[in-house]
Parts: structure tokens; sequence; C-alpha cells
């Protein structure tokens, strides 16, 4: 009775991780995704809770989510050795093996996550990159988010390599226009957005690859309290952890490695609004999803409370990791610079004027960056991440150009 009820539970777990797949576990890690985030302990991530990179009591660290990782990528590795398949009703055919192998070289033949899953540290070297050093000083003497947001700017232009993606900005870190140029102005904050992550990640790799540790964070927590809010503060927050730890540090560079830096983007789509007006990002209190989810609503999530119809600028990205999503919003005032000098995962400013050819300035924030899943386990489809066509939402599963992304990185 007792080897009944044991192989009983070992089908189970088999069944239970062959539906699941442990590449869709792997990724779920890597960037921590929506697709799963209802569906683990709430320990693993904060959904509802203010993001604050100190609260280290609250918050789960990374090593432990690769144990809990490395625990389920173990287990399957033995389950797929040591019983045979049939025993669950599977057709499987049994490898030839020699008989004289022991026990001792049948474990040693199957292979660990870190020799599966990591490549050689030196596939991954970052080359040296230009103006580092003279970001971090400017960090170190900047005063406010204004100062915060002008070195980080500064810095992504130095390393855009599209003059559409360079910013016009003002000492302040804001651009002025008006509502009737807004649109362009939001297309070029957009792509500024795409050279910003990837090359916040790269610069915040390198001071770890150099030891500069306490550097890095100094950074990273610079930039996420001015460039970045939301469900973008949190997962750039946790990819950018994940970096410090030598058995997951390569996978956390596959998941910001955009594109190389002497590189572009590859855009394969972007959101468009109604009759040449920038798309937006619409508050809605009737959503009742997880607000970080792939149909939640993003003015709310991780602490955000935005309100109105924010302009935004949204595209989906192919990276050498998949389909990557990326939202920028802005902040808008009339005013003074001053007005404008906050923290954008604490405040909002969204300034109506009746007259589209009224100056106002505009500060930009990355309100959303994560994975593009296609159709899986969880998600039939594939993503229901909503972009916006002449001014509607569609799912991310119907449109054209990420159907044929997901088909073809199906094909590679």
């Amino acid at each position: 009775m007792e080897n009944i009820l044991n192989l009983l539970h070992f089908c189970i777990v088999y069944v239970m991780i062959w539906a699941i797949g442990l590449e869709s576990l792997r990724s779920f890690y890597n960037k921590i995704s929506d697709n799963v985030r209802g569906r683990i302990p709430s320990v693993m991530v904060r959904n509802r809770e203010q993001f604050n990179p100190s609260d280290s009591k609250t918050s789960l660290s990374t090593t432990t989510k690769e144990k809990f990782l490395k625990g389920i990528a173990t287990a399957a590795a033995l389950l797929a050795s040591v019983a045979p398949l049939s025993a669950c009703g599977e057709s499987y055919s049994e490898p030839t093996s020699d008989a004289t192998s022991t026990s001792q070289e049948t474990q040693d033949s199957t292979p660990s996550v870190e020799e599966t899953s990591s490549p050689s540290p030196e596939a991954r070297e970052i080359p040296e990159i230009e103006g580092l050093d003279n970001l971090l000083d400017s960090l170190d003497n900047a005063k406010d988010t204004n100062d915060k947001r002008a070195a980080f700017i500064n810095y992504t232009n130095m390393h855009a390599n599209s003059e559409s993606a360079k910013l016009d900005i003002d000492e302040f870190g804001q651009i002025t226009t008006t509502y009737e140029e807004l649109p362009g102005v939001m297309k070029n904050i957009g792509e500024h957005s795409a050279y910003s992550i990837n090359l916040m990640a790269k610069s915040y790799f390198k001071l770890v690859d150099e030891g500069r540790v306490e550097q890095a964070d100094e950074m990273r927590d610079a930039y996420l309290s001015s460039m970045a809010i939301g469900h973008a503060q949190e997962v750039i927050y946790w990819l950018f952890e994940g970096y410090k730890d030598p058995e997951t540090k390569y996978r956390q560079y596959e998941a910001l490695d955009l594109f190389p830096l002497d590189g572009q983007p590859n855009k394969i789509f972007e959101s468009t609004g109604k009759d040449g007006l920038s798309p937006k990002l619409v508050r809605n209190n009737a959503n009742n999803a997880d607000p970080c989810s792939d149909e939640g609503d993003l003015t709310r999530c991780n602490g955000l409370n935005y309100g109105g119809r924010i302009p935004k600028y949204q595209a989906a990205y192919l990276t050498g990791d998949g389909v990557e999503e990326i939202m920028t919003i802005v902040n808008t005032d009339r005013g003074s610079a001053e007005n404008l000098n906050f923290d954008p995962s604490k405040e909002q400013s969204l300034d109506a004027v009746s007259d589209r050819t009224v100056k106002i300035r505009v500060a930009p924030a990355i309100i959303d960056y994560r994975a593009i899943g296609g159709p899986g386990y969880y998600q039939k489809q594939g993503s229901p991440l909503p972009f916006t066509i002449n001014g509607e939402d569609v799912p991310a599963y119907e449109i054209p150009e990420i159907q044929n992304a997901w088909d073809n990185i199906k094909k590679d």
C-alpha cells in the first residue's frame, strides 16, 4: 500500500512539472512575469505594497528565490532520471545504457542547473562605458529629482544611436513643448526609454562586475526614484538585485540585454492614439485584476495612485530573450520647473489645458517593463496585455506583429 501511495505521489508531482514546464518557471523568476504572479505565494512578490529598496524586512532575497527554483529543477531532474514514466501512463522508450554503469555515474551524467543555464563569464563581459563615472559624480552632487533626471537623460543621450531618441531637455531634466506637439515628443521619449533601460542595466552590471556594488546600488536607487515607477520600478529592482548572485547573474543579463550598446532596439509595434493624438493610459477603478498583472490597472500598481487620461508611449521590442514591452508616461505642468521636482512614484501632475498651443513642461517616467509571453499553460492565447490602436485597447495576442514574433521564436 505504501508503495502505491509513493507511486501516486510521484505521478502527481511529475504531471505538475511536465504541465507547467521548467522553462516557464525559469522565465517567471528571471522576469518576475505577470503570467503567474497571482499563482505563487504572496511572500515572493509584493504586488500591492509601495516599493522601497531599503525595506529588507518584507523583501524576499534573490538567493531565496533561486533556491526555490533550483529545488524545482533538481526535483525534475531526479524524477526524469530515477523513475520510469510509464508508471504514470506516459509512453516512454528507455534509452539503452551500459550495464556496468554505476549509480554514481548516472547521477553525474545529469547536468546541474548551473551547467545547463549559465553561459560562460567570458561571453558576458561588458566593455567600458563612456561617461559612467561622470554620471556617478553628477548623482553625488544631485540636490533633487530634477538634478537626477537631468543626469540620467544626458547620460542616455550620449549613448543613443538615433537622433530621435535624444531628448532636448533643460537644466532641470524637463522638456518644454505643447499638447499640439506632444505626440511627436512622446515618440522621442519612448525611444529614449528603450535606450535608457538597456544602458542602465549594463552600467549597473559593469559596476557590480568591478566590485563597486555600493555605487551600483546608489545609482539604481537614484534611477528608480526619478525615472521609473510602478511595475517598471519593481521589475528593474529585482532584475538588478539578481545580478549580484553568481548563480543567477547571467540569466539577469539576458533578461535586460535589449540590444548591444552600439546597436539599436528592434521595435516591432507601437501604440497609437485617435486622430493623431497621443495614446492614453486611463485609470479604471472597476478593474479588479491585480494592478501589476497583464490585465491590471497600471495606474495603481506597486503603490501608484495615478488618475486621469495620461499620455503614454508604448512599444513592443524583439530581443534575444523574447518580446518585451516598455511603456512611458509623462507628468506635465504649465508652471515652473519646481512643480515637477518630485519623486514620480509618490506624486503626479497632469495639467489639463484647453489651449493646445500653450507651453507646458514635461517630465518622463517609465511605468512598465515586462516580457510579453506567447501562448502557454497559463495564457492559452498569449498575453492579454493591452496595446492601444487608434485609441482602442487591443490585447497583445490579437496584434499580428506580436503574433508573428511569437511564431518566429517557436521556430527558432
